[in-house]
This record gives C-alpha cells, sequence and structure tokens, in this order.
C-alpha cells in the first residue's frame, strides 16, 4: 500500500481497515509514504517513505508559473528531481 503521510494521519481509517482484516504491519502489507513528512519516523511502526527534493521543487514551481504567464504559447518543460527511499519499519522484504 503506498498513501501519502498525510493520508494515514487523516484517513487513519485505512489502517484500522488493515487491523481488523487481521493483518500486522510490515508481516503481511507493507505500507509506504510519499513525502518524507517527518512525523514518518513516530508512527507506529515508522513509516517507510520516499523523500522528495521539495525546496528544489518549490524554487522552480514559481519560475516555471512566471515564464508561462509572460510567454504563453511556449512548450510546457519536464522536470526530474531524484526521490530517495528511506526504509523505516513499515515495510518488509517479499
Amino acid at each position: 500500500m503506498v498513501v501519502s503521510s498525510r493520508t494515514i494521519l487523516t484517513d487513519s481509517g485505512r489502517e484500522i481497515r488493515v487491523i481488523e482484516a487481521g493483518k500486522r504491519i510490515p508481516e503481511d502489507i507493507s505500507v509506504i509514504g510519499f513525502d518524507d513528512m517527518a512525523l514518518a519516523s513516530y508512527f507506529d511502526p515508522p513509516l517507510t517513505t520516499m523523500r522528495q527534493d521539495m525546496l528544489g521543487i518549490g524554487r522552480q514551481a514559481p519560475k516555471l508559473i512566471v515564464k508561462a504567464v509572460k510567454s504563453p504559447h511556449t512548450q510546457p518543460r519536464h522536470f526530474k528531481y531524484p526521490a530517495k527511499l528511506i526504509v523505516l519499519q513499515s515495510t518488509s522484504r517479499i
């Protein structure tokens, strides 16, 4: 199961349904977040997550918006930012 950490915080019903089904994290199901929020290590078990370059993305986004407003017919540009897997205890080998 891959979810954002915010989803886990705001919709703990997913976790409850997993527990009610008799499933254990990570023994029966692995859970991975995708935003490396600071609280991930405080979950039980600590949440494996993907770390993104949020600062780089945040710096680039306004530049792209300004450029698009000034030149609306310019072709969109695509940027790739590396993501790093931070393995904690919510996943197990299969």
